[in-house]
Order: C-alpha cells, then sequence, then structure tokens
C-alpha cells in the first residue's frame, strides 16, 4: 500500500540537517568510547521503550531519539556491508538461498542507513522524521520491511536524491556533481539524474520490494522444493571478484572503479536525453566526443592522464557495462538460477550510496579527524577477524591482502583443473574465499576510517 499523502507530507519535511545536527551531539561521546550517553533512553530495548512512549499521552525523549537515529546511520551502513559479505560466503559455497536472504538484509539495512542519514528512523510501525526546527514526528504506517521501501521509494523521488547522489560518487578525484555541470549546460539535471539513476544504476526499488517476496520464499518455504541449482563454482567465483574489483579504493575515490562506471553511465544518460546517440550516427558520437573532451578539460581529473580519460568515457561499446551493473539491472525470478547474483549487486549499489551519506554526515562533525571514531573501527577488526586483538594499525591498508587474494582465486578459476567445484574452492583457496566475506573492510575506507 503506498504511502499516504499524510505520510508523504512529513516525508518531505525530513531534513539532512537534523540529522547532522545530532551527530554533532553524538560526537561528544566519541572521547568516552561510546556512540551514546549511557542515559540516552533508546540505546538498549528502543522498540519496547519507543512503544511505550508513543501510548497517549506520548512521552518520547525527542533530543535522545534524534541521537540515535543520527548514530545508527552509520551503524546501520557497517551491519548492511556484514550481511554482504555473509551474503558472497553463501554464493561461494554454492547456498544460493541463503545468499538471497543475507543479500536482501543487506539491501534493507543499506536503505535504512540513507534514511537515517536523510533524518527519517525506521522503526517497527512506529517510524520517526526529524526537521530542521528540532521536530522529531511520527510516522504511523506498516511495519519495518514495508515503510523502508515505501520511504525509500517516495524519497528517490525528491530532487534531493539526485543531489545526494551527485554529491557521493567520485570520479577522478571530482564528484558527479561538477562532471555533469560541466558537461552539461541544459539547467535540468538534477531532473534527468532524478528520473534516469534508477534504471541506469539498478537501483530499482520495484525490485527491491521483489526482493523481499523473494527473501521470504528462501526464509520460510521448503528450499528444496522452490530453488534452482547453483551456477558453475567458475561463475560464482567471477561474480565475486568483479563485485570486490569494483570497490578497490584509491588515494581520489573510495571506489575506484564503480564511480568511474557510474559516471560514464551518467554522462550517456545524459547526452542521450537530448541528442540522437546510437553507433550508426557519427554526428551525435562526435558530439559526445567534444563535450567529454571539454568536460576533461576543465575539470582536469586524477587517475588517468586526458587521454586515457577520453578513451574510457568515448569508449566504443559504451553501454558496455562491468557485471555488477548488468546484474543489478536484471529480472530473474527467484526459481530462476542466478537471482541471487541480482539481489547481492543491488545491495551493493545501494551500500556504496549509504556509504557516501554517512562519509558526508561524518565530516559535517566539526574538526572531525577519523581517529575519533578508533573505538569502533579497532573493535570492527577485531570482531570480524580484520587484525588480531590489540594490533590493530593506526592507518590500516584493508586493500592489499584482498587484491593477492582476488589474483589467487583468478589463477584458481582460470587454471586447467578438471575437478573445480564448491568442495575444491574451499578445499584449495580457504584463506582467498574467506576473504571475499570481508566486506566490513568496505565499509570502513567507504567512510574515511
Amino acid at each position: 500500500m503506498p504511502l499516504s499523502l499524510a505520510n508523504q507530507t512529513l516525508l518531505a519535511s525530513a531534513d539532512r540537517g537534523a540529522t547532522t545536527n545530532a551527530l554533532r551531539l553524538v560526537s561528544r561521546q566519541w572521547p568516552r568510547n561510546r556512540w551514546l550517553f549511557p542515559w540516552n533512553r533508546y540505546g538498549t530495548k528502543c522498540l519496547e521503550r519507543l512503544k511505550q512512549d508513543t501510548t497517549p499521552p506520548s512521552r518520547v525523549k525527542k533530543g535522545y531519539l534524534r541521537q540515535y537515529i543520527a548514530a545508527s546511520a552509520a551503524t546501520h551502513c557497517l551491519d548492511g556491508w556484514s550481511y554482504l559479505g555473509r551474503s558472497l560466503q553463501c554464493c561461494l559455497r554454492g547456498d544460493v538461498d541463503a545468499a538471497r536472504h543475507l543479500g536482501y538484509y543487506a539491501e534493507l539495512r543499506a536503505a535504512m542507513s540513507l534514511l537515517a542519514s536523510e533524518g527519517i528512523g525506521a522503526f517497527d510501525k512506529k517510524h520517526f522524521v526529524l526537521d530542521l526546527h528540532g521536530g522529531c514526528s511520527l510516522v504511523a504506517a506498516s511495519g519495518t520491511h514495508t515503510f523502508v521501501w515505501e520511504a525509500l521509494d517516495y524519497w528517490a523521488s525528491q530532487p534531493k536524491a539526485s543531489d545526494l547522489v551527485l554529491d557521493v560518487v567520485v570520479a577522478g578525484g571530482q564528484r558527479l556533481r561538477a562532471w555533469v555541470d560541466l558537461f552539461s549546460s541544459t539547467g535540468t539535471v538534477a531532473t534527468i539524474l532524478a528520473r534516469n539513476w534508477l534504471k541506469q544504476w539498478g537501483l530499482d526499488l520495484l525490485r527491491m520490494t521483489e526482493d523481499r517476496n523473494s527473501r521470504n520464499v528462501a526464509s520460510y518455504r521448503p528450499t528444496a522444493f522452490t530453488s534452482p541449482r547453483p551456477d558453475v563454482v567458475e561463475d560464482s567465483v567471477d561474480f565475486v571478484r568483479q563485485l570486490w574489483l569494483m570497490c578497490e579504493p584509491t588515494l581520489s575515490s573510495k571506489f575506484r572503479w564503480l564511480d568511474v562506471y557510474l559516471l560514464r553511465s551518467s554522462l550517456c544518460a545524459l547526452f542521450g536525453s537530448t541528442h540522437s546517440f546510437t553507433h550508426r550516427d557519427p554526428t551525435g558520437r562526435n558530439l559526445y566526443k567534444m563535450a567529454v573532451d571539454s568536460t576533461i578539460a576543465g575539470l582536469s581529473p586524477q587517475d588517468w592522464t586526458p587521454k586515457q580519460w577520453r578513451a574510457f568515457l568515448t569508449e566504443r561499446k559504451l553501454r558496455r557495462l562491468p557485471r555488477i551493473l548488468k546484474e543489478a539491472s536484471g529480472t530473474l525470478e527467484p526459481a530462476d538460477r542466478g537471482h541471487e547474483k541480482q539481489v547481492i549487486s543491488r545491495a551493493t549499489l545501494l551500500l556504496r550510496i549509504a556509504t557516501g551519506a554517512c562519509e558526508q554526515m561524518l565530516k559535517s562533525v566539526p574538526a572531525f579527524t577519523p581517529s575519533q571514531l578508533d573505538f569502533w573501527r579497532v573493535a570492527v577488526g577485531e570482531d570480524r577477524c580484520l587484525w588480531a586483538p590489540g594490533i590493530a594499525p593506526s592507518t590500516p591498508d584493508l586493500w592489499t591482502d584482498i587484491q593477492v587474494a582476488l589474483n589467487d582465486l583468478e589463477v584458481w578459476r582460470t587454471g586447467n583443473a578438471s575437478n573445480r567445484c564448491y568442495a575444491s574452492l574451499w578445499t584449495d583457496q580457504a584463506a582467498p574465499a574467506i576473504a571475499m566475506g570481508s566486506c566490513e573492510r568496505i565499509c570502513l575506507w567507504g567512510l574515511g576510517l
């Protein structure tokens, strides 16, 4: 059931500034190695206490709830990446149902993180919207799962959605906003992206709602009755490798390859909205190349030479996409082989946007430095097996061992062995396969920690 007009009006009042203001109060607890004040009423038994406090007459402690929602953005984000890692491990074991189930929860946590960063707190049937004037309004709606997708769908239709994407996607050290502003002079960039980004980038919220239905099948029905066999192990290894490669960090971008492909897709969509743009139209292609050349000259992006940037952005097969973007826009049904990979891909894309939104929030705290969250980063690294207790690096290199694992898996995948299977993967390549599940590290470098 769609959001009511009254609830849409409430959601429209949600303000990112309200969340960042609350996070500034939260940051006072960081030197004490904690997220929330110990007396925050909602720090423990949150749902139970909100149920009590929303029973008339309302006794909701708005200040505490605002801080809870602000702190939940980054922590939901970490949990989402953790679910994604467990999903990838299931994918590498041929357990397609558990992979789908966990991939859906990665999507859900990404959505909750993103909404929290926007001032929308999702709880159990009682949700809250923060506005810039100190308000904390109750949204009486459906349960968490349904509300999250309805709220995110409504948010995605607003200009603030495209504004956020323009700010968090970074290619060559330049925000997507800078690229499209120079590339297009139509004055309708935000409108175009708001209409196209869900389709072009695979963040199709309708499909995410369908992912929920498929999660129910995986969670509650006997899988032997409903599920196909997994893809061959070589395909699953290839999928997981390509997903990780898209998330490689550099000094200029937290998601180097994913962001440059999102950039190229955006420029193609922008150009195609106002020009003829086919392989058989040399005039259109030449105009596109001229616009690309002008944009590169104006921005001087990092990582590649201008010639390399031009080659990438004007590649002959411009519609060629990396696997994660192809899978994310796929329409397979739960009974189809490979459906779980589409769920995982959509989760990854939404987590990337949520991570960028959370990084923005953290940087909004006056005089913020990553070391202020060492209490959280170190605990995450110890608990999720990134490093041993007591030896957390002050400036961790979270990519090098992943690169080694990726190389080892590719050698194994393309080797001459005739007995490759899921069992032999874990016999021959257990350590690299385990590393593929450590997606918490993607969250840490994505947040700049």
